[in-house]
């Protein structure tokens, strides 16, 4: 369970008021801009959208606001890349807690998604090839720029500079645990259709087998406009298909 504190109040489940419950993250934040409490329903709090603005959404008219949490703080890097880009433009963030700070104008430099990217480290260690990533390095503040340590356990070559990564692919990957949950065990793929359940992460992912194995298929492609409209373009000139 999340609570979260506007104007020194405090709520049970997420955000609330007696209105209401938004569904939508820009209707959240909004609200909290605009108005002194709002809602959101605690199944429907997302740790990735909803905690960032809620810190974001700091106004000048709000005497305090806080994110009280009952529970442990899920994506994390989330959270703490969101206060140091507060950070950058002169806003603390304390515990979870933002007081009444005005932001300052600065130069920043917005760094390549790295969720995006290990799509195409990926691709470069199952086929052998090499992709480096500018401007995403050791520096980087980014929870998903730590999939190249996995690839790197997998078997494939990683170079790392302050600002770039770099992926080598192998002629044989081994397999790692990471996670509890499911296992795959090792084979080959046969043709077939994906079927993508409107989730891009299923078509960008099962793309990357058909770079290795022919005869894959995506159902429903243009589910990946939710993150990267040109996924597949892209895809296809790393490939050397222009």
């Amino acid at each position: 369970m999340a609570s979260c504190g506007l104007g020194g109040r405090t709520g049970e489940g997420a955000i609330h008021s007696g209105r209401s419950p938004i569904t939508a993250s820009v209707d959240l934040a909004a609200e909290i801009v605009g108005l002194p409490r709002a809602e959101v329903p605690a199944e429907r709090f997302s740790f990735v959208l909803h905690a960032p603005l809620v810190l974001m959404a700091r106004s000048a008219h709000l005497p305090y606001v806080g994110l009280r949490l009952e529970g442990p703080l899920v994506s994390v890097p989330y959270v703490r890349l969101t206060e140091a880009v507060m950070a950058a433009f002169g806003v603390e963030v304390d515990d979870l807690a933002v007081a009444p700070t005005a932001y300052t104008a600065t130069d920043y430099r917005v760094e390549p998604d790295a969720t995006a990217a290990s799509y195409f480290l990926a691709a470069a260690a199952i086929t052998g090839g090499r992709v480096r990533i500018d401007g995403l390095g050791t520096s980087s503040a980014q929870g998903d720029a730590r999939f190249a340590d996995v690839l790197e356990q997998m078997g494939a070559t990683v170079d790392r500079t302050l600002t770039s990564i770099t992926v080598t692919g192998s002629d044989r990957l081994r397999g790692v645990d990471v996670y509890d949950g499911f296992m795959v065990q090792p084979g080959k793929p046969k043709p077939t259709l994906s079927r993508t359940y409107d989730d891009h992460r299923m078509a960008m992912s099962f793309a990357l087998i058909g770079l290795h194995s022919p005869g894959i298929e995506i159902a429903d492609p243009g589910c990946v406009a939710k993150t990267y409209p040109h996924y597949f373009n892209d895809l296809e000139r790393l490939a050397g298909h222009p």
